[in-house]
């Protein structure tokens, strides 16, 4: 388990020796926000940040590209559907998508 630290830009850990090809995100809602969905209008179903279903990113040893998908196999919406280079980058990409949703990374299960 990697903490994350306090500061939303500073992500302790992510740059470290992490060799796992396959990683869990917990995902937590922001204090006092309710959690959104895409379009903003509708509030994101609780499971996606309270331990039921934690998205896993996962690289594939053929390509070496990294993808998300939710433990439970629940249907990604299109922006996480993407490819990424890099763990890191694809980190990046979660930390923002979220940001914007009032949910945040709380950790990093390697």
């Amino acid at each position: 388990m990697i903490p994350l630290s306090d500061n939303m830009n500073t992500h302790v850990g992510v740059e470290t020796n992490l060799r796992a090809t396959t990683r869990e995100l917990k995902l937590g809602r922001l204090e006092g926000a309710r959690a959104l969905v895409d379009d903003g209008s509708r509030v994101m179903s609780k499971d996606k940040f309270q331990g039921q279903s934690s998205l896993m990113v996962k690289m594939d040893p053929q390509t070496n590209l990294w993808t998300f998908n939710y433990k439970t196999n629940g249907l990604l919406p299109e922006p996480l559907q993407g490819k990424f280079t890099s763990f890191s980058k694809a980190y990046d990409f979660a930390e923002g998508y979220f940001a914007r949703r009032n949910i945040r990374i709380t950790e990093v299960l390697d």
